[in-house]
């Protein structure tokens, strides 16, 4: 992403959130973190909201955020050509979920290995089954699979047969 194009974004942030009646708010941005990404992570640029009104801006689920950066795409991209990738996080919500996930995930391989027997996680975003299928996919004796309907939508790991 150019500097433009970060300082664009985050321009756009800015005045969202100070229409809303946001003021004491900073915004960062960096390329997404190195661990496990998905193909799409790999070109995307993470602007950090951080508020002291972050329960307001995650709201239940992170449903305000996912909110929020359409919001900032839909006006981004009236002002720009070409809209980069990119992913609003307020506090690290977003980067902290997401390490919960890798966790839950190494668990999950782990307890499917010694015991060789099916795991059936709770109900996950998408994003949050694509993290979880592509560790599993790093193993090759494991494969997963999403079962079930949104909103309860989760993923299985189980041996290869």
């Amino acid at each position: 992403m150019h500097r433009d194009d970060n300082k664009k974004i985050s321009d756009t942030i800015s005045n969202l959130l100070h229409k809303m009646g946001l003021e004491d708010i900073k915004i960062e941005s960096r390329k997404n973190a190195e661990g496990t990404k998905t193909q799409k992570e790999e070109q995307l640029t993470i602007f950090n909201i951080q508020s002291q009104d972050s329960p307001l801006l995650i709201g239940r689920g992170g449903e305000n955020l996912s909110s929020l950066q359409h919001i900032v795409y839909i006006l981004t991209n009236r002002q720009m050509e070409n809209v980069p990738k990119f992913m609003l996080d307020v506090n690290n919500y977003r980067q902290d979920q997401k390490n919960r996930v890798i966790d839950i995930a190494k668990y999950s391989i782990d307890r499917v290995k010694a015991e060789g027997r099916n795991e059936i996680l709770r109900p996950m975003t998408s994003y949050e089954r694509k993290i979880i299928h592509t560790i599993v996919s790093e193993h090759n004796n494991l494969e997963s699979t999403s079962i079930g309907e949104e909103p309860n939508r989760r993923v299985l790991i189980r041996l290869k047969k």
